[in-house]
């Protein structure tokens, strides 16, 4: 037998025109003429409707129940596949794949806030596909998270010594925090620094603790800190 190494498994995907009247699509080993795989396409699309949330919060948070209402003419399992605009339909992002009953669970906490949210539910038979989306609501915004990369937390250094304060936010809605959403400060709530990067060399003697505080281009705010110890020697 081989090694896993020598037998690699690899998805793959094709597009290809789809042909009125097609009744099966086969995945075939040309070289042995084999049929690896059969999908048959029946007459008729799936049935899809009545696309909305459950019980859910203004504006939207937390875990979620969405459904809807879906059928197949024909009898053939269903499973679904569901999206997340923030632009009221112009773009999605996926949200579940391959759901099956007429509801699922969603959790929303990494879905980015909007006034103009719309959840889309794609029913497929194998082949056939049809859609249906829920009513434009308004989705809660998030709020960054904030990483301290440097220094690592109860640092000890000299009185006088430099110590450089480095850090990254990510967001939902806006991606990577900006710049110009960092603000560094003391134990006293002074400002001591903006921007993701910033270096200080005053620190008191005795226990520092720094507080960074994002804030991304929704206003929303969150804050993290880390502790720097400075010896009197």
């Amino acid at each position: 037998p081989h090694e896993a190494e020598d037998s690699p498994v690899a998805g793959f995907e094709l597009v290809v025109d789809f042909v009125a009247g097609t009744r099966a699509v086969q995945l075939v080993d040309t070289s042995s003429n084999t049929v690896l795989a059969t999908q048959a396409v029946s007459t008729n699309p799936p049935v899809i409707s009545d696309v909305a949330l459950q019980g859910a919060s203004n504006p939207v948070s937390g875990i979620v129940t969405l459904s809807w209402n879906a059928s197949d003419p024909d009898g053939d399992s269903l499973t679904f596949d569901i999206f997340y605009s923030r632009d009221n339909g112009a773009t999605f992002q996926p949200v579940q794949m391959n759901a099956t009953g007429n509801s699922t669970q969603i959790d929303t906490a990494m879905l980015g806030g909007s006034g103009s949210a719309i959840l889309r539910v794609v029913a497929s038979d194998g082949v056939n596909t049809a859609e249906a989306a829920s009513a434009p609501f308004t989705m809660a915004n998030k709020a960054p998270e904030p990483y301290i990369l440097l220094p690592e937390n109860n640092l000890h250094i000299h009185y006088g010594q430099l110590v450089n304060f480095n850090a990254m936010a990510f967001d939902v809605q806006d991606g990577l925090v900006g710049e110009g959403g960092f603000v560094w400060k003391d134990d006293t709530g002074n400002t001591v620094g903006s921007g993701p990067l910033i270096s200080l060399d005053a620190l008191p003697v005795g226990e520092n603790v720094i507080t960074l505080e994002v804030t991304n281009s929704v206003g929303e705010t969150a804050t993290t800190t880390v502790t720097v110890f400075v010896d009197d020697d």
